[in-house]
């Protein structure tokens, strides 16, 4: 099963974010992902506990992005540029691209689901 990918148009017709569902990925899986599938470098990991919706940030061709869950409870994670006058949707089209052909597998899905 592939991950489902939602994206967000602007009126200009310009992707400036998407978001995915939170039902096969967590956190941890998602980095990893950032990581190792696309090359992306995580910092600013949200601590246990916090009440920050934003639970990552990571770097991907020189622009900041941060994965966040909106209300810190919904049924999906948003991938955005960390600063929203700082939209390259090109770049943001690889980021969601890299999504799209992940395939989680049952143990991933059932470690990355069940973390934080």
């Amino acid at each position: 099963m592939f991950m489902k990918v939602y994206p967000d148009i602007n009126n200009n017709g310009v992707l400036t974010s998407f978001e995915i569902s939170n039902s096969l990925a967590g956190p941890r899986m998602l980095a990893q992902l950032i990581e190792k599938q696309l090359g992306g470098e995580i910092f600013d990991r949200r601590k246990w506990f916090s009440d920050n919706e934003v639970h990552f940030r990571f770097l991907f061709l020189g622009k900041e992005f941060a994965v966040w869950e909106p209300y810190g409870d919904n049924s999906r994670y948003t991938i955005c540029p960390a600063d929203e006058s700082d939209i390259d949707s090109n770049i943001i089209e690889k980021v969601q691209e890299g999504f799209k052909k992940f395939q989680p597998g049952i143990l991933g899905m059932i470690t990355g689901v069940l973390q934080i």
